[in-house]
């Protein structure tokens, strides 16, 4: 893979594969809009012209899309806000991505299910149950009509990033301070450590695989268990962590409750292997005593 890739949306998801791409040798360029992050160049993917203007400066071969608003609940009171960026966002990607013949891999999620049943493969219905599910479910419909070579990503990650905002780091930080957790027992989901989903995900653009794909962990789990896991693995007081249902808050918009995947079509395609999710919390407690 040695040519230029575009990632657009240097987040979580887009800070990690910049690392992996470039630990590759990989010619790599990343962008943003509202972000701490060092990027490249500033696009608004709301808007063609810029989208335009920066792949005629990179030419990539390549194009990662990991932007997106991914708060549900502010998404729920704003719901233009949501299609704006994760459906008219990623169609104007998609449309530039196949004027200049550009394969582009599409990041989405699990939540573009309605959560009743759970073990979703590639092929089921898409039924989404709050704004966020719809905005990208209708993103990646944007896709597949607007591109010819794009591969749809799903899936549902954790990890650490570098400003201490993610799920893991506020278990941590709330267990060190003998604070009690509430950890859903009727939420599941098979989530993938981000830089795994980086090396899968680096390893696909080069395949010649086009459609819709899930990648995930693959063990189902529930948000109690997960919690408490990462209480064991980091050596924390896990009697903090109360059982309990997603029924006892009060969330502005819904929450799917089985959103775990099925990932037997990326078994077949990728050769990077899928890292258990304790293995995975366990590698993550190592680099942060590094």
């Amino acid at each position: 893979m040695n040519e230029r890739t575009l990632i657009i949306g240097k987040g979580f998801v887009g800070s990690y594969l910049e690392k992996k791409l470039k630990e590759s040798n990989i010619e790599t360029y990343t962008t943003g809009f509202n972000t701490k992050e060092n990027v490249d160049f500033r696009l608004d993917i709301r808007n063609e012209e810029s989208i335009t203007d920066c792949i005629n400066k990179i030419k990539p071969n390549y194009i990662i899309n990991c932007s997106a608003n991914v708060n549900i609940d502010f998404l729920e009171k704003n719901p233009d806000i949501a299609f704006s960026i994760n459906s008219e966002g990623a169609k104007n990607i998609a449309k530039i991505s196949k004027k200049y013949n550009t394969r582009l891999i599409h990041v989405s999620t699990d939540a573009v299910f309605d959560g009743e049943r759970g073990s979703y493969v590639e092929e089921d219905l898409t039924n989404p149950i709050n704004v966020y599910g719809k905005s990208k479910v209708l993103g990646e419909n944007f896709v597949k009509e607007n591109s010819d070579d794009y591969v749809i990503v799903r899936t549902n990650i954790f990890g650490i990033d570098n400003h201490g905002r993610d799920f893991i780091s506020n278990i941590v930080k709330n267990l060190k301070n003998q604070k009690q957790m509430i950890g859903f027992d009727d939420i599941l989901f098979t989530p993938l450590e981000i830089s795994n989903l980086s090396e899968m995900i680096t390893e696909l653009a080069i395949t010649d695989f086009c459609g819709i794909i899930h990648l995930s962990s693959n063990t189902s789990i529930s948000k109690f268990q997960f919690i408490r896991d990462v209480a064991e693995i980091f050596e924390l007081d896990g009697t903090l962590v109360k059982k309990g249902t997603s029924e006892e808050i009060e969330f502005v918009a819904k929450r799917p409750k089985n959103l775990t995947l099925s990932n037997n079509k990326a078994k077949k395609i990728l050769k990077t292997p899928i890292i258990p999710i304790k293995e995975s919390l366990e590698k993550l407690r190592r680099e942060i005593l590094i």
